[in-house]
């Protein structure tokens, strides 16, 4: 078994425990190194505001480029927003450990490059999570596809440099999520390794949309981040046995989630 597969099996079961969210029928997705080359075009168009509703709307788009609180568009074709930054901490951090903050990315090509690379079908939605200090580059794609027995697919995929990690459901049961996207499943993870112990890999953690921050601590060394998007992005260095710790707290320091792991990684090509 090779090291990206059974280090996802072992994040995977840490997540078990977690709620999640149904979404009907679900197909799960995982590929690597997939790359498409597709028109780009940086459009400039007019926007609603609708202050009731906290929503940007671009006129002229499919619903699925509306904008959230804090998000900011990129570009049109295909929608490319910058997630929106978790809520500020309001209690003091300086005891997390070091801050390992994700940086926005505007170039509009190396943006679609990562995306194309899991995107299945159609992109219809891009959110930039940034680039980590280690300079790796993350995002969440949205696609669409037809599938020959579940009808029109929607998937959601988070990617970096490092790897990509994708979940589907039938396009009917995300209707009435918000823009009609398969919406972010708090305790998921999105983690790999890569070729040989103690290679570089990411660990991505999806929490709660009033998590303000998320805290990384492995073999009691500890790091901290403010997610976008709902997502928090770490590149690691695992060796075999290995502990790590992720905990997501609200802007007043209170635990939303906390979840522990020892990570075994197969030695074996």
């Amino acid at each position: 078994m090779k090291l990206d597969e059974q280090i996802r099996i072992n994040l995977r079961s840490a997540a078990q425990t977690v709620p999640r969210t149904e979404h009907g029928p679900v197909e799960r997705i995982e590929r690597r190194g997939r790359r498409r080359r597709r028109n780009r075009q940086l459009g400039v168009v007019g926007v609603v505001v609708l202050l009731a509703l906290g929503t940007v709307y671009v006129t002229g788009l499919r619903p699925e480029a509306f904008l959230t609180d804090g998000e900011r568009l990129l570009s049109t074709d295909p929608p490319i927003v910058q997630g929106a930054e978790a809520p500020e901490p309001e209690f003091d951090t300086s005891n997390l450990g070091s801050e390992a903050s994700l940086t926005p990315i505007i170039d509009i090509d190396r943006i679609l490059d990562l995306a194309e690379r899991e995107a299945e079908g159609e992109i219809i939605r891009v959110t930039v999570l940034g680039e980590t200090p280690d300079g790796v580059d993350a995002v969440v794609v949205h696609s669409e596809r037809e599938d020959p027995d579940l009808g029109r697919i929607q998937t959601r995929c988070v990617v970096t440099d490092i790897g990509g990690s994708c979940t589907g459901t039938q396009i009917e049961n995300v209707l009435d999520e918000p823009g009609g996207f398969l919406p972010p499943e708090p305790g998921r993870f999105h983690g790999y390794a890569v070729d040989s112990l103690g290679g570089r890999g990411d660990l991505a953690w999806e929490v709660p949309a009033d998590a303000s921050v998320v805290r990384l601590s492995v073999n009691g060394e500890t790091t901290w981040q403010r997610p976008i998007a709902n997502v928090a992005i770490f590149i690691t260095h695992f060796r075999d046995g290995d502990g790590f710790e992720l905990a997501a707290f609200d802007a007043q320091g209170n635990v939303l989630d906390r979840v522990s792991q020892l990570v075994r990684l197969d030695s074996g090509g």
